[in-house]
């Protein structure tokens, strides 16, 4: 079913510029390579958030400086409280807990209504490719992806195999929750990167601190991070 959804977004890449007789024929070549260039999933266990950078006085005790270039609060998944967890997964991806790293059904949904020529917001992206597309795309995929619509559908074939390898190398619960950590460390709120700092920027309050309102306050803020924060 993967590699079907892969040829679907290369047929209609390949159709808006070649026609649909050419199309076919280019079906092949292409998803053939589309793994070319692709970081090796397995590298996900390394990856580093930046911090802030922070001064102290010469005891180590007293904090007299703070420098960042993206305002983020690195937190453990044993850190979040499962209504942050309810309110991201509910609000981003309801199949997240089960879904192979690629909703099937909104991915198939969102393919089916670009090739009858219909709009729609988004396109059916889970948890984990919004996570793929931070962090495990190459630029020159993701600046592709903005400048032409040939290059936005190969960015998201790449998307679906990325996210489905991660998921594949990284099983089983325990697996999701390093993808789910991961996304709420990275993914952009507004001012903050990062959930944990996003609730601080905007309600002074820790992640335990929060109410259910709150949690569905922040989560949807990934959506239209430079329209929807506070």
């Amino acid at each position: 079913m993967i590699a079907v959804l892969l040829v679907g977004f290369v047929i209609i890449a390949s159709a808006s510029l070649v026609g649909a007789v050419g199309a076919v024929g280019a079906v092949g070549v292409t998803v053939a390579t589309l793994e070319q260039g692709l970081p090796d999933v397995r590298a996900f266990r390394d990856l580093e958030f930046s911090q802030p950078t922070r001064i102290f006085d010469r005891k180590g005790k007293t904090e007299l400086a703070r420098f960042w270039e993206q305002r983020r609060e690195v937190v453990q998944f044993e850190d979040i409280p499962p209504l942050v967890l309810d309110a991201t997964t509910a609000t981003e991806d309801d199949t997240f807990w089960e879904n192979p790293g690629v909703d099937l059904e909104a991915t198939i949904n969102a393919l089916v209504t670009e090739a009858a020529g219909g709009g729609g917001r988004g396109g059916g992206s889970t948890i984990t490719q919004q996570f793929v597309r931070a962090r495990l795309l190459p630029e020159d995929v993701i600046t592709a992806g903005l400048q032409t619509k040939e290059g936005q559908y190969v960015r998201k074939a790449k998307e679906i195999l990325q996210a489905y390898r991660l998921t594949a190398a990284f099983p089983g619960q325990e697996g999701k929750k390093a993808i789910l950590t991961a996304y709420l460390n990275e993914i952009p709120y507004g001012a903050a990167q990062g959930i944990a700092a996003a609730a601080d920027i905007y309600l002074g309050k820790d992640l335990g601190q929060l109410t259910l309102s709150e949690a569905a306050l922040l989560a949807a803020i990934p959506q239209e991070p430079s329209n929807l924060y506070p």
